[in-house]
């Protein structure tokens, strides 16, 4: 392998990583030699994760990012017990899938909270001295919600738009410092919750049909954007900041 694409030695932090794409990620990082620090909020899910990683320096920390106050000292622990990091994959998110007349204040905020307020303080964190190397990479798991309006996902769109709009805006700020700062779009990947809960609500044949006619390249997997992550995380995209890459089978083609 060429190494600028290898991530041995890195450590990386991955949200999100009990289930779906937080999961895929974790287990591509491992492939590539990565120490992977896991953090999710269900310890049962985040040994499940761990116990599928063939390396050995990989740790888990059990927290609910949306206690957004509590981050700071979260990232001082993992520092103080795991090093530095190189890299941070936030991949924890909020999908409420409600219309219009139900989104009052409360609902708004609570959603906003994971999507948005919460990757902006680790963002703050991770992105200290203190707390990572020289040319560490952060990269945010974003939507084409962001970009494509959808009927009943208002909080989800404004929260990725949101979120996009951060990592431009950090990208520039910490370009001086060698960090890089990139967020990955995609569209509706299976394995993963929110189509889940499409299932749940509109059957296995409509959601067929939608992949039929949305996405050219069909139904997309967790693995996929694991290999776009780990590409962003590696040296290899080293001259790649700001930039929303959008993987998503062709949705907004």
């Amino acid at each position: 392998m060429d190494q600028r694409y290898s991530l041995a030695g890195k450590h990386i932090l991955v949200t999100g990583a009990s289930s779906g794409i937080g999961r895929a990620v974790a287990l591509r990082l491992d492939a590539l030699g990565a120490r992977v620090t896991l953090l999710a909020r269900s310890e049962e899910r985040l040994k499940e994760t761990l116990a599928c990683m063939q390396g050995g320096e990989h740790a888990f920390f059990c927290y609910d990012l949306s206690d957004v106050e509590g981050i700071e000292a979260l990232i001082k622990e993992i520092v103080a017990a795991r090093g530095k990091l190189d890299g941070m994959m936030y991949c924890a998110g909020d999908c409420l899938r409600a219309p219009l007349a139900v989104c009052k204040p409360a609902a708004v905020r609570e959603s906003m909270q994971i999507n948005y307020f919460a990757f902006v303080e680790m963002l703050r964190c991770v992105s200290k001295s203190k707390s990572c190397n020289s040319g560490a990479s952060f990269v945010a798991m974003s939507s084409d919600s962001s970009m494509k309006g959808e009927k009943c996902l208002l909080t989800l769109s404004a929260g990725k738009a949101a979120m996009n709009s951060a990592v431009r805006c950090a990208a520039k700020e910490l370009a001086p410092k060698k960090i890089r700062v990139n967020a990955i779009v995609t569209a509706f990947i299976g394995g993963t919750r929110m189509i889940g809960t499409t299932l749940e609500n509109f059957g296995e044949e409509h959601v067929h049909s939608f992949f039929a006619e949305n996405q050219p390249l069909g139904e997309g997997k967790p693995e996929y954007i694991a290999d776009a992550a780990a590409f962003l995380l590696s040296d290899a995209a080293q001259f790649i900041t700001g930039a929303i890459m959008v993987v998503d089978g062709g949705y907004l083609a």
